[in-house]
């Protein structure tokens, strides 16, 4: 495997595990709330 690839690769990688992160963060107050007020 090439170096342009693999570069590629762990670009695509960053970006979901950013998306990941984000989507972590949006979701946990509202799972939070739901568990604190049941």
């Amino acid at each position: 495997m090439d170096g342009t690839a693999f570069k590629d690769i762990f670009t695509l990688f960053k970006r979901l595990l950013l998306e990941q992160m984000i989507f972590m963060m949006c979701i946990t107050p509202f799972l939070f709330q739901n568990w604190l007020y049941k």
